[in-house]
């Protein structure tokens, strides 16, 4: 049994999680979870658009291309996709994940090319209609 004062406490600390709530809903970014939005649940693709992703690429010494996950380099997917722009105007700093692989693997072959790949996948009514992929960064050991 709570006490007058327990019901008290616990009806102000349920006003001010649902203002930071309303108020994260409102003005917040993703930076603000729990009490702001997480934006990349919160839409929608287009039935009839383009749905676009990226994915690193490595070349190995036989010439064989592999993808790379997080395992290979570190890199994370969401974090790949955040740097997409910087590796298109740097292609110079992808080098470092051919470098991180070789730290963290040192007995597998190193990465002589790394690729930052857009999927392009064309929706017709929600259904995969078409799909490219494109080379849109590259850096290559000389």
């Amino acid at each position: 049994m709570l006490t007058v004062r327990g019901r008290r406490l616990r009806g102000v600390a349920t006003a001010v999680a649902a203002c930071l709530l309303l108020a994260g809903s409102v003005w917040g970014s993703d930076d603000d979870f729990p009490f702001g939005p997480f934006r990349m649940y919160a839409g929608v693709n287009d039935p009839n658009g383009d749905v676009v992703s990226s994915y690193l690429q490595a070349v190995l010494p036989s010439g064989k291309a592999i993808r790379v996950d997080e395992r290979g380099t570190g890199l994370r997917r969401a974090e790949l996709e955040a740097e997409v722009g910087g590796f298109i105007k740097d292609p110079a700093t992808l080098q470092t994940l051919a470098q991180a692989h070789a730290e963290l693997h040192p007995d597998e072959a190193p990465y002589i090319a790394v690729q930052v790949v857009q999927l392009d996948q064309h929706l017709h009514h929600a259904a995969l209609a078409e799909q490219t992929t494109k080379i849109v960064a590259q850096w290559r050991r000389t």
